[in-house]
Formats: C-alpha cells, sequence, structure tokens
C-alpha cells in the first residue's frame, strides 16, 4: 500500500512538473519579445557599461550605442521604451542599477508634466527584468493601486495575458532577441514640419507633478551613489506641452548642479528632413543627435575610451554586425529620400552626381541636402557634382564637373574628372577610379551617388536614383523600424 501510495505521488509530481515545465516554454514563446529584445545584451554583458540612457521612444529611436562606442569609445546601453512615463523610468533605473555601476545616467524629461504612474506599455519596460525585491517593490509601486488595470499576477506568470497569442505567432518568436544594437533602433521615414514654436524660458510648467516627483528622485539617487546625471530634452516636432516641460528641466538641472540639453533649443535637427513623425527623430536625425552626445560626453565627463580595451573587444564584433544589417537596410532602399537618410555617418564620403537640375527647386529635396550640410547659398541651377564629408561637417560644390579637364582638389583628396568625346566619363579619388560611365543617354542618371570610406577609399556603395514627385512619395510612403 505504501509503495503504491509512493509511486502515485511520485507521478502526481512528475505530471506536476511537466506541466509547469510545458506552461513555462509556451510562456516564453507566447509573450511579446520587445522587452527581451531591449534587455538580452544589457544583462548578458560582463562588465560595466559607463553610460545608461532611459526615457521613452525618443531615445530609443533617437540615440544609437553602437555609433558612440565606433566613434568615441562610449560602452553605453540604451534602454529607453516605448510611451514610458518617469516613474516607471525610475524604476526601470533602480533595476538596472542592481546589474551594473555605470559612471553616467542620461534621462530623457519627457511626459515631465503627466500624473501617471505607468502607461499601456509597462510590460516592455518590466517583463524581462529577473524576480527581486526591487521589481516587487516597483511593481507594488507602479501597479499596486491597479493603476491602467494592471494587476500583479500578469508581471510573475506571462502565460496569463499571452496565452491567446496564438494567431500572432511570426518566425521571430521561436530565434534568440540577441540584437547587437545595445538598445538602440532607428525609423527610416520623413515628416516635414517646422517644429515645435518656441517659448520663453519663464513660461514653464508649474508645480510638482508625479512626473516631476520621480525625476527628482532618479537624480537624488544618483548622487547619492556617486553617479553624474545628464538631463535631456529630445527633439520632437509636435507635442504641445514641450516646450514648458523642457523649460521647467531648466530649473531642476540648476537646482540640482546637474547638465542639461535641451534638444528643442538647438539647430542640430533639420525638422524638415530629419523626422520620422510627429514624435520621432528618423535615422538622419537620429544619427545627429548620437553624435552630438558622444562629443558632449566625452567633453564634459570622465568617460574612458574603451575601444583598445580588451575587456570590451566583443564590441568590435557586435559592430560589425550591426553595420552589416544597417547596410542591409541601406541596399533595400529603393527610394533617393530614404536613401539619404543613410549618408549620416562620419566614416563616408559621400559623392553626388546631379543631372537633373530640377532637384533644386524642390524643397523637399533641398531640405535632404541642406540636413547632410550643403548650404543652399553655394547652389546655382549648375552645381552638379558635391563631395559631403563625415556627415556634411564638409562640403565641396562643383559646377559643369564634367566640363573640367583639370584636377579638383578637395578636403577628401585630389579628385580627377575624365570625359571623351564619345561622352564617357567618369572620376578618380587620389588615382583611383570612383566611377566610369557609358555616355549613352540612356545610361545617365538623375542622380548617382557614391559612398567611400575616408580612410580606405573604397567605394562601399554606388547608387542611381530618379527624383520623385510628392504624389509619389505618399504612395511610398513606409516606415521601417530597426529590429535586428
Amino acid at each position: 500500500m505504501n509503495r503504491r501510495k509512493i509511486k502515485n505521488a511520485a507521478g502526481c509530481i512528475i505530471t506536476i512538473g511537466l506541466t509547469l515545465f510545458l506552461l513555462c516554454g509556451l510562456s516564453k514563446v507566447l509573450e511579446r519579445k520587445a522587452a527581451d529584445m531591449k534587455y538580452t545584451d544589457f544583462f548578458e554583458e560582463e562588465e560595466d557599461f559607463d553610460v545608461l540612457f532611459f526615457g521613452t521612444s525618443h531615445v530609443k529611436y533617437g540615440i544609437l550605442p553602437m555609433e558612440l562606442w565606433h566613434d568615441y569609445g562610449i560602452v553605453s546601453y540604451n534602454l529607453g521604451t516605448n510611451q514610458q512615463f518617469l516613474p516607471t523610468t525610475y524604476w526601470q533605473m533602480e533595476n538596472a542599477l542592481e546589474y551594473t555601476s555605470p559612471k553616467l545616467i542620461v534621462i530623457d524629461c519627457f511626459f515631465l508634466s503627466l500624473e501617471d504612474l505607468v502607461s499601456t506599455s509597462a510590460h516592455d519596460s518590466l517583463d524581462a527584468i529577473p524576480f527581486s525585491k526591487t521589481k516587487l517593490d516597483a511593481l507594488s509601486d507602479l501597479v499596486g493601486s491597479g493603476e491602467n488595470g494592471y494587476t500583479y499576477g500578469e508581471f510573475f506568470w506571462n502565460y496569463s495575458i499571452y496565452h491567446n497569442r496564438w494567431d500572432e505567432l511570426r518566425e521571430n518568436d521561436f530565434e534568440s532577441t540577441d540584437t547587437d544594437t545595445k538598445g538602440g533602433e532607428y525609423i527610416i521615414e520623413i515628416e516635414s514640419g517646422p517644429g515645435l514654436e518656441q517659448v520663453p524660458r519663464e513660461k514653464r510648467l508649474e508645480g510638482d507633478t508625479n512626473a516631476v516627483i520621480y525625476l527628482e528622485k532618479m537624480i537624488e539617487d544618483c548622487q547619492r551613489r556617486g553617479i553624474e546625471v545628464l538631463l535631456v530634452y529630445m527633439p520632437v516636432l509636435a507635442w504641445e506641452d514641450s516646450p514648458m516641460e523642457a523649460n521647467r528641466v531648466y530649473d531642476i538641472a540648476e537646482q540640482y548642479g546637474v547638465n542639461y540639453i535641451n534638444f528643442l533649443d538647438t539647430d542640430i535637427i533639420h525638422y524638415g528632413a530629419d523626422c520620422a513623425d510627429d514624435n520621432h527623430v528618423n535615422l538622419a536625425g537620429t544619427s545627429k543627435v548620437t553624435d552630438y552626445l558622444g562629443q558632449y560626453i566625452m567633453e564634459h565627463y570622465d568617460i574612458a575610451d574603451q575601444r583598445e580595451n580588451e575587456d570590451f573587444a566583443d564590441w568590435n564584433l557586435d559592430y560589425e554586425v550591426y553595420r552589416e544589417a544597417v547596410d542591409a537596410d541601406r541596399a533595400n532602399c529603393e527610394s533617393l529620400d530614404y536613401y539619404m537618410l543613410f549618408l549620416h555617418h562620419n566614416d563616408y564620403l559621400t559623392f553626388v552626381e546631379i543631372n537633373n537640375p530640377a532637384i533644386w527647386n524642390d524643397d523637399f529635396y533641398c531640405g535632404l541636402f541642406e540636413s547632410l550640410g550643403v548650404n543652399p547659398e553655394k547652389i546655382t541651377n549648375e552645381t552638379d557634382f558635391l563631395v559631403i564629408q563625415e556627415a556634411g561637417k564638409q562640403v565641396d560644390y562643383f559646377e559643369k564637373f564634367r566640363e573640367s579637364e583639370n584636377s579638383i582638389i578637395s578636403k577628401s583628396g585630389m579628385i580627377q574628372i575624365f570625359a571623351s568625346e564619345s561622352g564617357n566619363y567618369g572620376a578618380y579619388l587620389d588615382g583611383e577610379e570612383l566611377f566610369s560611365v557609358s555616355g549613352e543617354q540612356g545610361q545617365i542618371p538623375e542622380i548617382r551617388i557614391l559612398i567611400v570610406d575616408k580612410d580606405t577609399k573604397e567605394v562601399v556603395d554606388q547608387s542611381c536614383f530618379s527624383k520623385r514627385t510628392d504624389a509619389d512619395r505618399r504612395e511610398a510612403s513606409r516606415i521601417f523600424i530597426k529590429k535586428k
């Protein structure tokens, strides 16, 4: 009898164990992968991050840690999450600091006027964080009162809310969530607009909202831990409360003696070309914001250039994987509009041959070129060749370049143009051929773009385009979000 009871008990234990194992496996497959994609590289990093970025999707799609690594040797992670309110950001930071000890934390202050503790995207922020007392405290504070209809159980047992996702499953639900981007993503889309109307500095958000209270708690905790804080207000095209929120942050920064970058108060972003929609920058804007922050961080904080540190040798491999994915996205761009967003890179020399001068009468394309550093006052209808260096830091302008038989000395090197009576023409850079073209009418594109590595002088890519009409652009308009 005892033996039978033991056998039955063992059978029950095994059945329960297998059931739990199966449910855990199903829960992992069925849950949305946004949180895992955001956190996987963060939790797997053995060394400390020097810089952490926190905030909303403005940060998520606005800062590229892999470019900060490549250009400045900054070891950073982007923890920005869609529609994340500052109280949730506070608890995200508290949990993150249990796994790494950064020297600097950068906090975006968007949504400063809100009283809500947590948005409808809380799972994107909290699902992947391992269970701990800090996570329990976070859930008690953020959802303990039933805010936004959340319950404790759904954060501890995801199967309870994801069990009906069978019809939504895709191939990536069964694949690794490692992204090699250190949390950064970008958007390929263009939304033109005038930008937000600036308001006087004294016109600012009044009163201590929950967002203000939790932002101050973040700063105070960082200062207790000896971590530097940089406050930012990321670029935004059309959020009416933004100027007053951004102005309030000046007071908070002064109160705590921390630095503050209000991107709304700078000319870094070209609002006619660098925005993806009303709330986010596109890849061009992301590249500019990332580069600006890289320079600012290296100038104002004691952050080491880790590119020669063997402890971070694998970051170079991650960068190669990341750049391969970016190059693949660029290769998939069939329109000049989207292709130009990929030209904002410090490693590039960009050669632009223009055989359709009508482009200079198109405000949309003029805006894209101006975003790349091209000065419209230096353009004439005869400007047909541009050399854009290091993401627009230097631009050389040429007119009737195919008629020139002499060498052209630019800061990128010696450019030699050749042309024959048969109409064949081409260009050399420092004695190496850039391109050679048959002069037959059908082979001369409206616009030719060559991307050249500034160090090796090797051609990275060559593409030809026709200028599209406004109707074409509307029909082809679509969004690509970088989620490798």
